[in-house]
């Protein structure tokens, strides 16, 4: 006899199928009706676990938050952290934006869907508005950690506040990314990635 699934897992199997329809045909093809065929269950089953499509979407947008959120961490936590002063942390940064730039170019599918997820957060009404600043803050929330123990590790102070860091940081990368999407021109992006290296280490001074 198959095993009942929770509500909850229940939500999951149903948010990873609607993710995996929005990476197959665009964050438009997430319906109701093209979830419960992707997830193999009936109409009433997604009913009973979401209210509507915006709900869906909203549980689709804490997935990928969680999934951004664990991969940029998981990135920035395996970049060395060596040398000591301004230089150190030019290199230290670089490896940790190529180390990102690793898991960004090999899922141009997902990162299409992050964008479409965050317009369509910021069109909706209401409180699925704060999806596209989950996003950001899981973004936030990963960042600043790597920027402080960067610090720490290469004897260096901070001379603009970590917060506006991550937000320009983030901000660049954003555009990167957007850019690379369009035209794939890998060479170009790893040139802004380095410009952007260079611009994070001369925010930095030695102790």
């Amino acid at each position: 006899m198959p095993t009942r699934l929770s509500v909850d897992d229940r939500r999951r199997q149903l948010a990873d199928a609607g993710l995996a329809l929005a990476v197959d045909q665009g964050i438009a093809a997430v319906t109701v009706r093209g979830i419960a065929e992707r997830a193999a269950v009936s109409l009433g089953v997604v009913h009973y676990c979401f209210e509507n499509k915006d709900a869906v979407v909203g549980a689709m947008a804490d997935v990928l938050v969680a999934e951004l959120g664990e991969a940029v961490r998981a990135a920035l936590d395996a970049v060395p952290r060596t040398g000591v002063g301004p230089r150190a942390v030019g290199r230290t940064v670089r490896r940790g934006l190529a180390a990102l730039w690793a898991a960004i170019e090999a899922t141009p599918e997902r990162q299409i869907l992050t964008y479409e997820i965050t317009a369509y957060a910021v069109r909706a009404d209401g409180p699925h508005r704060t999806i596209a600043e989950r996003q950001y803050r899981a973004m936030d929330d990963a960042t600043a950690p790597f920027l402080i123990d960067v610090a720490e590790a290469t004897a260096t102070t901070w001379t603009v506040p970590v917060p506006v860091m991550v937000r320009s940081i983030l901000a660049t990368l954003d555009g990167v990314v957007l850019r690379w999407l369009v035209d794939r021109d890998s060479d170009s992006a790893a040139g802004e990635l380095d410009a952007l290296a260079d611009r994070v280490a001369a925010w930095a001074v030695a102790r």
